[in-house]
């Protein structure tokens, strides 16, 4: 309750619930699996135990005295030997965790990982697993050394060879200072990238929820014809992936879908769908929800690391019409000044001129983002068509017989 009081101000209540029931289900899994694997005798961390700079004492990226790794049947005999255990999110198609990357996007920490129980909870599309991280918790009792950012290969981590003279001094303190100012930085990146990386996996469940309410919605908000044409008209590439896969998420949005036997390639779901729409201002909705839908349904942790123009724009129009972005989601949409721009720069700048036209023009709406004029429009059999304006006129002039 204490966090939730303390951090109310500047993060959505929903997200933040959220984010601790995530962590709640990854705690109750990491202390599940350290307490098996210590009932079989192998030496695993409580996680508050961990040390703060475990990504450097992974045995495996580790090296002796003549530059060797340690061989890995051999890290229990380690001196200091201890392992880690962490919770990693998967999407459902690589829920078989041999993907080339780990959790931060990094290959190398990514190959740390072996064993685990495999999948232990399941989450709106993504999967959690367990994993072994053997580390060293003193590389320097044990002979080793971490080479990444050490000039000095062949000695412990942090340390180096004694100068010779000041100006070599000079020399190793500037060295000495580079690397640490490196090994910072990275170490501050990682856990960006991973705080991140869950605070997006938690985002998504409250935005799919936000979403799949926001496209049950009968009337298209103000500024939907305008994302609808910059999606189709200016072919984005989430709505190839949508139509491989017969709008899968749509259609798990829509009551159609309910009696979808083949969710993966049946056309006459989608035909269903289609049928649902009974009136032109159903049918822009409808249209407006498969947009999204292919947008969320491509969006993954890279969303918020490299967000394109196109994706700043969704985010722009989802908070405009009501949407309470969280402080990662929040990323698509700010400025960033030193993010440099390639032979795209003109469309991407129209592309952010339209999202924030749609959140501009979604002021003149009601609480339901319903265009005013639209409100009170009637849907069925009783949607009044203006007559054609030089008909109008026409049949104005003919004089009534008397």
């Amino acid at each position: 309750m204490t966090r939730l009081v303390s951090r109310r101000t500047w993060q959505p209540l929903a997200h933040l619930a959220q984010e601790l029931r995530d962590e709640r289900t990854e705690r109750k899994a990491v202390v599940a699996e350290v307490k098996r694997l210590r009932q079989q005798g192998v030496p695993a961390l409580e996680p508050a135990d961990v040390p703060e700079d475990a990504d450097y004492l992974v045995l495996r990226g580790l090296r002796d005295e003549d530059g060797q790794a340690v061989p890995c049947e051999q890290w229990p005999a380690v001196a200091g030997a201890a392992v880690v255990v962490e919770a990693q999110w998967f999407t459902a198609e690589d829920a078989d965790g041999n993907g080339d990357e780990g959790e931060d996007g990094n290959a190398d920490h990514a190959s740390t990982k072996a064993g685990g129980p495999g999948v232990v909870a399941e989450s709106d599309g993504s999967v959690l697993r367990l994993s072994q991280v053997w580390i060293c918790t003193d590389p320097a009792a044990a002979g080793l050394h971490y080479p990444r950012w050490s000039p000095y290969p062949a000695t412990s981590r942090g340390t180096a060879p004694e100068p010779a003279n000041q100006d070599d001094t000079d020399v190793v303190a500037s060295a000495e200072a580079a690397r640490e100012a490196a090994e910072a930085a990275a170490r501050e990146e990682r856990r960006r990238v991973l705080v991140n990386n869950k605070a997006w996996r938690s985002s998504t469940t409250v935005r799919r929820d936000w979403l799949r309410q926001f496209a049950s919605r009968k009337a298209a908000p103000s500024g939907a014809e305008a994302l609808i044409a910059a999606a189709v008209i200016g072919c984005q590439p989430s709505l190839d992936q949508t139509f491989t896969r017969r709008h899968s998420l749509l259609r798990q949005w829509r009551p159609a879908a309910a009696d979808d036997p083949h969710p993966g390639w049946d056309s006459s779901a989608c035909q269903r769908l289609i049928e649902t729409a009974k009136t032109p201002k159903t049918t822009t909705m409808l249209t407006l929800a498969a947009v999204l839908a292919a947008w969320e349904d491509a969006a993954t942790e890279w969303t918020w690391r490299k967000p394109s123009a196109w994706d700043s724009t969704v985010m722009h129009a989802l908070t405009g019409w009501g949407y309470q972005a969280s402080e990662v989601e929040r990323l698509l949409i700010e400025p960033d000044a030193d993010k440099d721009t390639d032979d795209t720069g003109h469309r991407d700048a129209d592309l952010h001129t339209l999202g924030k036209k749609i959140v501009e023009d979604a002021d003149g709406t009601d609480s339901d983002g319903v265009r005013d004029e639209e409100a009170d429009e009637p849907e069925g059999d009783d949607v009044h068509t203006d007559p054609d304006p030089d008909t109008a006129d026409a049949d104005a002039r003919v004089p009534v017989a008397e």
